[in-house]
């Protein structure tokens, strides 16, 4: 498909983050000269050249009426399983793993609310992680039987084409690309910034491995450097992170591709500091962000804020990327072409 035809972006289930890549999608396509039209049923597909579908997979699954006419592509970026061991689980058996494993899977309707009862931490962190494994295995499950419905598959990262790969789904890769309906307007790192280190992200108010994460480095940090924002999204999100220096990031799904806060950080002039990716092309450790284990993430988010010029430069390198070849309508023709 080249520039210039008639594109589909298909609608589903949404939340705020698949809306705003829909719409950076949308206007990423139209600048590479296609006409867009939004999909949400088979009526709306009459002389489309191709339907994409950006976002978690499991958000189409009641999509039944889809024209075999039409080209049709997926495209996601949720985090699969993978053969990387569980260091929060401590010491906790395989056993006692999948036996949460079950319960959680059993815990529907009003017994949902079980699923936040304080725990001994041991016990915490095997549900935590038994609750990421469940996650996944969901996350893959949809993937599969979306890739029975599409021509062609898309990933944002290689550790997610691989895990496709082992279920007989071949995958292209591209990651999520940079456009202001995503990220922002890009922000010169040298702007007025009154936050050392600012945190997003879900499952920060209750006792999850990323909220411990972040209370210790909140702790090792100098007092009230750290601004945690739980649950931010959209404007009041970019806006926070144009007056912060350093993103910082614990993993939620440890070894997860967090490729969109690469690009949310380095859009608003700021650094992600996180915990190392397993997969992290395209981008660069120590060039387009700074990685490092949990337990020396505020000593590297303490030398980057001692260090202006370093940060400055990382932010620098990040921007180039994310205005060239790693900008949405870059990714999007990868997609699509």
């Amino acid at each position: 498909m080249t520039g210039g035809g008639l594109l589909g972006l298909a609608v589903g289930a949404t939340n705020e983050l698949t809306t705003s890549l829909r719409q950076a999608a949308g206007a990423a396509a139209g600048e590479l000269g296609y006409a867009v039209r939004l999909v949400r049923s088979a009526a709306d597909e009459v002389g489309l050249d191709a339907v994409l579908a950006v976002g978690p997979p499991e958000f189409y699954d009641g999509r039944s009426d889809i024209s075999v006419a039409v080209r049709r592509i997926a495209w996601f970026g949720e985090p699969l399983p993978s053969d990387r061991s569980h260091d929060e689980l401590g010491n906790g058996s395989a056993v006692e793993h999948r036996l949460s494993g079950r319960a959680i899977r059993l815990l529907d309707g009003p017994a949902r609310r079980l699923k936040r009862l304080p725990l001994p931490r041991h016990l915490e962190d095997v549900r935590a992680a038994a609750f990421i494994d469940h996650e996944c295995a969901s996350n893959l499950a949809a993937a599969l039987r979306r890739a029975r419905t599409v021509d062609l598959v898309v990933v944002t990262s290689h550790d997610r084409a691989r895990v496709l790969a082992g279920h007989g789904v071949g995958a292209r890769v591209v990651p999520f690309g940079y456009h202001q309906a995503l990220a922002g307007p890009i922000v010169t790192a040298v702007d007025r910034r009154d936050i050392a280190a600012v945190a997003f992200g879900s499952g920060l108010s209750w006792s999850s491995r990323r909220a411990r994460g972040l209370r210790a480095c909140a702790e090792r940090l100098a007092a009230s450097r750290l601004v945690v924002a739980p649950e931010t999204w959209g404007p009041d999100r970019d806006a926070l992170l144009r007056r912060s220096r350093i993103l910082l990031n614990v993993h939620r799904v440890p070894g997860n591709f967090i490729g969109l806060r690469v690009i949310l950080a380095a859009a608003a002039g700021a650094v992600l500091v996180t915990e190392p990716m397993d997969d992290p092309s395209p981008f660069r450790p120590g060039m387009h962000y700074v990685e490092a284990p949990l337990e020396l993430l505020a000593e590297a988010a303490e030398r980057l804020l001692a260090d202006e010029p370093r940060r400055r430069r990382i932010v620098e390198a990040g921007q180039a990327l994310l205005t060239g070849p790693l900008s949405m309508a870059s990714s999007l023709r990868s997609v699509l072409t």
